[in-house]
């Protein structure tokens, strides 16, 4: 199991990731070890030989090649991290779909508040992060007036984006 994840990390061409990459899996899933073990080699060997698409096509053409048990047991590991990018791609898009969904009520709290806003301001709401958005949330219920809105977001343009590093 050491060696076959070794292979992964060694100093490999990039032209070669791809045949690397097979012959890792290949003997990964011939090692005498729990489908768990197998797996977490899978993993590591992905993590340090990703595919672009032309040598993802040349590493599936490859695999094709293998006996009916290997192929099934290396399609296994790349079904599964496919179903892991999916389920990562799910995540982004409840993300963005939360974000959205935070800009349209602050639009809309705004709307009831002050009545139709400007261009300029409702470019300026778009805009913002997720995390001033949730601050306007909060800050909305004390405005008193449209030119609250407007001191409020002088003040964020004033602030560095939060980007969500530290």
């Amino acid at each position: 199991p050491v060696a076959v994840a070794l292979m992964a990390r060694m100093d490999v061409a990039p032209q070669d990731r791809w045949r690397v990459k097979a012959a890792c899996l290949r003997r990964a899933i011939g090692l005498p070890l729990s489908i768990d073990a197998q797996r977490l080699i899978a993993q590591f060997v992905d993590q340090y030989l990703p595919l672009d698409p032309v040598d993802d096509a040349a590493f599936r053409a490859d695999v094709a090649t293998y006996s009916q048990p290997e192929q099934e047991g290396i399609m296994e590991f790349v079904t599964s991290w496919q179903r892991q990018g999916r389920e990562e791609g799910r995540k982004e898009g409840r993300e963005e779909g939360r974000e959205e969904a935070a800009r349209t009520i602050v639009l809309q709290l705004a709307h009831k508040r002050f009545g139709v806003l400007d261009a300029a301001t409702t470019a300026r709401i778009t805009d913002l992060d997720p995390h001033a958005l949730d601050a306007l949330v909060l800050a909305l219920l004390d405005f008193t007036s449209a030119a609250d809105l407007t001191a409020w977001l002088d003040a964020q343009s004033t602030r560095p984006r939060h980007n969500g590093t530290i």
